[in-house]
């Protein structure tokens, strides 16, 4: 399990601090997509409700999204002003898949009794909805009237949900490697 949420922390580096920015920064959104579903089948295989499954094809589905719009942005940017709200589809669709990784855990940790990381994934998820919710909320002003205040404070709110996510990641990674330890441990009968 530890080795999937370390993918996915990894993917979502290359996803979110690359894009946009230009075509071969396009290619890193790539990689960082690839990477992330990967970690997301790596869940899957230690998982038995198929949740994580589940979700390795809204990835695929999210990062088709991301990379079609990335190209239409670069391509269209002054001649189609609706491209303009190209970020904000794609932190929304972020946002519906990372939702479902953070439910997804608590479902697997709830089945395996461990109640305090499942507890944790579920207070993750909430936080993480409400700092993105937030930074969707302001980007969208910013976008619509082009208020340089809102502008301003809608990268910080993302960058803070970003790394609020980065975080939320490692805290399963880690609380992964903990249990890992706690069974190797214990003697078998």
């Amino acid at each position: 399990m530890s080795k999937g949420y370390r993918k996915i922390f990894w993917g979502t580096i290359l996803v979110s601090f690359l894009s946009p920015g230009g075509s071969i920064s396009l290619v890193f959104v790539l990689i960082g997509w690839t990477i992330l579903t990967s970690g997301i089948g790596a869940l899957a295989e230690h998982s038995a409700s198929g949740s994580f499954k589940r979700l390795e094809k809204v990835a695929v589905a999210a990062a088709a999204v991301s990379l079609v719009a990335g190209v239409l942005y670069e391509l269209l940017l002054m001649r189609f002003p609706p491209i303009v709200y190209y970020p904000i589809v794609v932190m929304a669709v972020e946002l519906i898949l990372f939702h479902g990784i953070f439910a997804a855990s608590y479902e697997y940790f709830s089945g395996i009794e461990d109640a305090g990381t499942a507890r944790m994934a579920e207070e993750k998820d909430r936080s993480y909805m409400v700092l993105m919710g937030i930074a969707l909320v302001v980007l969208s002003v910013f976008y619509t009237f082009n208020h340089s205040v809102t502008g301003v404070l809608g990268f910080f709110a993302s960058l803070i949900s970003k790394i609020y996510l980065l975080g939320s990641m490692h805290e399963l990674k880690k609380a992964c490697e903990e249990e890992k330890s706690i069974e190797e441990e214990q003697p078998t009968a």
